[in-house]
């Protein structure tokens, strides 16, 4: 280990590229140091195609080498690097892994989505104080991760292609406003909730659980709540928000130009495009499982990996 014990997380997602350096402690644990992100979009068109295309892989190429340079800038002694579970449906994944290790030196971990809804909850409650039953809800790109029980102890869960990159493509959600594709968008993610309906329902009846919410559309959107120009994790972090908060926003949103929503306070360029189907993914979960209030979390999928690594490394 490096004078100061930083280690990395580089998260290649669906959408984006995501750097989390943290300091290890003397009692094995983490604290956020320098947080970087990169949106590449790897995950577009894969769900018509079934390939990544060789501009996405560009895109992400670039983004990895710009967090590979903060790596050694910051003498990051240990790096973990992972790929979304849904990169597993690309046909030409190996031909992406083998440039990512070109590049990095290492060659990435292709989650499955048990490990990502399972590490996305400890990164989510890795600093609460609490033993209150916790529900997780992910959203991700390019799938949905939602995971119940308590910081000690996973009672269940589930991940459902619905993300938001995912929905936006299939029902062109960024390209059109209109109502008809939005009940379509929202009838498809309803038909895909309905199996865990049940699990979940009975799980928290008598229970009253903390509901959060991680992910790049759950961040953004406290950004645009607090009215941050530019990124505050302590500020962003546990903002709360109604079910009609989430669906006044999306509407707001989506009836905005895209070529004007940078207008909006809070919501980067980048991820203009993207945010209504986002939020509408959350919105419909919300609506389904009679969530009506949820707190935002920036501690991530990134923060339970290197957790998760700390714990296994051996005792010096």
């Amino acid at each position: 280990m490096s004078e100061e014990n930083l280690i990395a997380a580089l998260d290649i997602g669906v959408n984006s590229v995501l750097l989390l350096i943290v300091k290890r402690l003397d009692d094995n644990r983490v604290e956020p140091v320098l947080e970087y992100s990169a949106m590449s979009q790897l995950g577009q068109g894969l769900a018509e195609t079934g390939q990544l295309s060789e501009t996405s892989i560009s895109r992400t190429i670039d983004a990895v080498k710009e967090m590979n340079s903060i790596i050694h800038t910051e003498n990051v002694s240990d790096v973990v690097v992972t790929v979304s579970s849904s990169i597993r449906r690309a046909e030409n994944r190996s031909e992406f892994l083998v440039k990512c290790h070109q590049v990095l030196n290492i060659y990435p971990q292709l989650l499955n989505s048990r490990e990502e809804s399972r590490f996305s909850f400890i990164g989510a409650t890795y600093q609460l104080e609490t033993t209150k039953p916790l529900v997780l809800i992910d959203i991700g790109g390019g799938n949905v991760s939602i995971v119940f029980g308590t910081k000690e102890n996973i009672s269940g869960g589930f991940s459902v292609e619905i993300g938001s990159l995912g929905i936006d493509e299939k029902f062109q959600i960024s390209e059109s406003s209109s109502q008809k594709s939005f009940n379509n968008a929202q009838r498809y993610i309803k038909e895909q909730l309905e199996p865990y309906v049940y699990d979940i329902k009975s799980w928290i009846k008598g229970k009253r659980p903390r509901i959060m919410v991680s992910g790049g559309t759950a961040v953004t959107l406290a950004s645009i709540i607090k009215r941050l120009p530019v990124y505050d994790r302590k500020q962003l972090n546990m903002v709360e928000c109604s079910s009609k908060e989430v669906n006044n926003w999306m509407r707001q949103i989506a009836k905005t130009p895209l070529s004007k929503r940078r207008a909006i306070i809070g919501l980067s360029p980048e991820r203009g495009r993207v945010i209504p189907a986002g939020l509408l993914v959350l919105y419909t979960i919300m609506k389904t499982f009679d969530f009506e209030r949820i707190s935002i979390t920036v501690e991530d999928i990134k923060l339970g990996i290197l957790k998760n690594y700390v714990d296994r490394m051996p005792v010096s």
